[in-house]
């Protein structure tokens, strides 16, 4: 794609077009170098996340035609995104009676945050792993693993996606 118009500091655009191929012809001196069709999009509107359809020709060289000569290209503009691999330790809210296990303590994080938000990443304290325990007997249990992210992030993965969950009554 040859995006055209500045997109906002800190934004990225990909495109995805439909058709994805198209049949050219033409002269053998023009086609021999046809190494690439370049689909112009202008996002010069655009000011921050969103999603556009846009109906487009395609750029040919001179005595070149292209099988349809338009694409319909679907472009999303989103935050430049990074991954970052954090570890946290399982939190819970149990009563104070009761004694809690969490078997492992501690899972990794993976997560794809915007890029103004990576720096900090392995202190912010959004990014939380958690057990929720409904109303629960005593006993041993395995539970999911919760994560809450600053806004903007996205969960990639959680090692390990569940925790063994012991609650004893204290003594």
């Amino acid at each position: 794609a040859d995006i055209q118009g500045p997109l906002p500091t800190g934004y990225a655009a990909e495109a995805e077009f439909t058709p994805p191929i198209v049949s050219v012809r033409g002269p053998s001196t023009e086609m021999d170098d046809l190494k690439e069709i370049l689909v112009p999009l202008d996002l010069g509107e655009v000011t921050g996340a969103a999603t556009r359809e846009l109906q487009t020709p395609l750029t040919l060289p001179s005595g070149v035609e292209a099988t349809p000569p338009q694409v319909l290209a679907h472009v999303r503009v989103d935050l430049k995104r990074k991954t970052v691999n954090v570890t946290r330790t399982v939190q819970t809210e149990t009563p104070a009676s009761v004694d809690t296990y969490i078997r492992p303590a501690k899972v990794k994080i993976a997560v794809a945050m915007p890029e103004a938000i990576v720096a900090g990443a392995g202190e912010n304290k959004e990014i939380r792993a958690f057990v929720t325990l409904p109303e629960r007997q005593l006993g041993t249990y395995t539970l999911p693993v919760r994560v809450s992210l600053p806004e903007g992030a996205q969960i990639i993965d959680i090692d390990p996606a569940e925790v063994s969950v012991t609650l004893e009554q204290k003594n």
